[in-house]
C-alpha cells in the first residue's frame, strides 16, 4: 500500500495537476451542453427524429473524421487542432441559442458534437504519449477522476441554472466558458516537453499520406481492430440492455442507483488496478477486461430471475475498473511517431462497424432478445481470443 500510495504522489506535480486541469475545465463546460442538446432543440421545435438525423449524420461522418484528425493532429500540432475545436466551442452555442429554423439547428448541433472528437482526438490521444511508458495506466486512472468529476460538477450546476432559465438561454452563456480549458491548453502546451523537441528538431519533412502505407501493413493494427470489431458486437448488444431490463421488470431507477454507486467504486479501484498494469503490464488485464463481458453477457441471455439480473448488472460495471489499464494497453502497442494518425485510422473502421453492427443487432433483437446477448458474449471470447493470440505482451 504504501509503494502504491508512494507512486500516486509521482503523478500530482505540477505537470499532471495542469492536465488533470485541463480534462476537468473542459468537461465542466462541455458535458452539461451535450447532454441538454436534446432539450434544446426540443425547446425549437424539433423532435427526437430530428435528434436522430443528426447522430446519423455523426456516425457517417465518423468514417473520415478521425483519420482527418489524426493527419492533421500528426503533420502540425495535436494542440492546435484542439485549439481550433475548444475557439469553436466558444461561439457555436451561442450560435445554437439564436437560430429558429431546423436545418440550421441541426447542422450547428452536428458541428457542435464534434468538438469533443477533436479535443480528444487530437490533444488526448498526443497528451497520452508524453505520459512515460510505466506511469501511463496511472495517469489515465488519476485523469479519470477529475475527467468524472469536472461531469459532475457542469451538470449539477447546469441542473441549478436550467430550473430558474431556459436551455437556450444556458447555451446562450455557458458555451463562453470554453475559454477556461482553452487557456489552460495553452499553458499545458508551454510546458508539453514534446511540443518543445518538435519545435527543437527542425523536422524537414512532415507526416503525409503515404506515411499510412507502413502503418496499414503492420499485422498488429488488423489484430487491434479485429478486436474492436468483435467487441462492438457485445458493446451493441448492451445498448439493449435497459429495455431488456424494464421487460423483465427492473425499474430504471434500479439502474440509475447502481450505476452511480458502481461509477464510484470503479473510479477508485482503477487507481489500483492501474498500478498493477504499470508494473507488471497491461496486455493480461487488457485480455481479462474483453473475456469478463461473457459472464453477464451469458447470465443477461439464460436468466429471468430480476436478482440475478440485477448482479449481472452491477459485474458489467464492476469491470470498468479495468478500463484506464485497457486503455493505456493501446499506446504500448503502437510507436508514438504516428500513433495519434494510426489512432484516426481505427476511429474511423470502428465509425464503419458502428454504422453496419446496430442494423445486425437489431435484426437478432427481433428475432429474440435472449439471443443478443448470446452473440454479444460469442463477440467477446472471440475479441478476447484475438487479442490473446495476436496482440503481443509489451511489457
Amino acid at each position: 500500500m504504501k509503494k502504491i500510495i508512494s507512486d500516486y504522489k509521482e503523478m500530482l506535480t505540477k505537470r499532471y495537476v495542469r492536465i488533470y486541469l485541463l480534462y476537468f475545465l473542459f468537461f465542466v463546460v462541455n458535458d452539461p451542453l451535450e447532454q441538454l442538446l436534446v432539450l434544446l432543440m426540443a425547446e425549437k421545435g424539433l423532435t427526437a427524429q430530428h435528434y436522430g438525423y443528426v447522430l446519423s449524420a455523426l456516425n457517417a461522418a465518423g468514417i473520415v473524421v478521425p483519420a482527418i484528425i489524426g493527419f492533421l493532429a500528426t503533420r502540425y500540432s495535436a494542440y492546435l487542432v484542439s485549439g481550433v475545436a475548444l475557439f469553436g466551442g466558444m461561439i457555436l452555442p451561442f450560435a445554437l441559442s439564436r437560430v429558429k429554423a431546423p436545418m440550421p439547428v441541426m447542422i450547428f448541433a452536428g458541428v457542435f458534437l464534434c468538438v469533443r472528437w477533436f479535443y480528444n482526438d487530437g490533444f488526448g490521444n498526443a497528451i497520452n504519449y508524453e505520459i512515460d511508458a510505466d506511469a501511463r495506466g496511472k495517469f489515465i486512472a488519476v485523469r479519470d477522476l477529475f475527467l468524472f468529476g469536472g461531469c459532475s460538477v457542469g451538470l449539477f450546476i447546469a441542473g441549478v441554472i436550467t430550473k430558474k432559465h431556459s436551455v437556450e438561454q444556458f447555451y446562450s452563456v455557458w458555451g463562453f466558458l470554453y475559454a477556461l480549458p482553452l487557456m489552460m491548453l495553452f499553458l499545458v502546451r508551454k510546458h508539453s516537453r514534446r511540443e518543445q523537441e518538435k519545435q527543437e528538431a527542425e523536422k524537414k519533412e512532415r507526416f503525409s499520406l503515404k506515411d499510412y502505407i507502413p502503418i496499414l501493413k503492420n499485422g498488429r493494427v488488423w489484430a487491434y481492430i479485429g478486436v474492436n470489431t468483435f467487441v462492438s458486437v457485445y458493446g451493441c448488444a448492451m445498448s439493449y440492455l435497459p429495455l431488456y431490463a424494464v421487460r423483465i421488470g427492473l425499474s430504471v431507477s434500479n439502474i440509475m442507483s447502481l450505476s452511480s454507486v458502481m461509477l464510484l467504486v470503479n473510479a477508485v479501484m482503477a487507481l489500483f488496478v492501474s498500478h498493477l498494469g504499470d508494473t507488471k503490464g497491461r496486455k493480461g488485464l487488457y485480455v481479462f477486461d474483453i473475456a469478463f463481458d461473457m459472464l453477464p453477457a451469458l447470465i443477461f441471455m439464460l436468466s429471468h430471475n430480476i436478482y440475478v439480473f440485477g448482479l449481472a448488472i452491477v459485474l458489467t460495471m464492476f469491470k470498468d475498473m479495468f478500463g484506464a489499464a485497457s486503455y493505456a494497453y493501446y499506446y504500448d502497442l503502437f510507436p508514438e511517431d504516428n500513433g495519434t494518425a494510426l489512432l484516426g485510422v481505427i476511429g474511423s473502421v470502428d465509425s464503419v462497424v458502428g454504422i453496419i453492427m446496430p442494423l445486425l443487432v437489431a435484426f437478432i433483437w427481433g428475432i429474440s432478445p435472449q439471443l443478443v446477448f448470446g452473440v454479444g458474449a460469442a463477440g467477446c471470447g472471440m475479441a478476447a481470443l484475438i487479442a490473446g493470440i495476436f496482440l503481443p505482451d509489451c511489457k
